[in-house]
């Protein structure tokens, strides 16, 4: 993931703001120096639409193509279990529009798996500090 301007160019601060683009490369399932085919990666262009800093939540949004055809909306947040006193990761993503279908049938497990693996990297990753 890399912040940048709406105009595709990087941004020297990394850091999230209400409204900041994203660009999102992904691998599926995650795969790292290995050959991918075209159903195995991909990238989105998307936009910070809600950032709640005191609530650990983020979610934002696609800017591809028209809403008619496909639009996306994903949502990611840490709660503390109060039991347990555990942190918890959520994440949520929601496509629609006529190529959702045919997005889901061509790679929704794929998706699924990255989903699993993304949050297991960043558990580990926050569980080593």
């Amino acid at each position: 993931m890399t912040l940048m301007d709406k105009f595709k160019s990087p941004l020297p601060d990394q850091t999230a703001t209400l409204g900041g683009h994203i660009h999102v490369k992904v691998n599926m399932p995650p795969k790292i120096g290995e050959p991918s085919d075209w159903f195995s990666s991909g990238s989105s262009f998307v936009v910070i639409d809600s950032l709640d800093h005191d609530n650990y939540r983020v979610s934002w949004s696609s800017v591809i193509l028209t809403p008619f055809l496909l639009h996306t909306k994903r949502w990611q947040g840490l709660t503390v279990d109060e039991i347990t006193g555990k942190t918890k990761y959520y994440t949520i993503e929601a496509f629609g529009g006529l190529l959702a279908y045919l997005i889901w049938f061509l790679v929704g497990a794929k998706l699924r798996v990255g989903f699993h693996a993304a949050a297991e990297s960043l558990k580990n990753r926050s569980e080593e500090k």
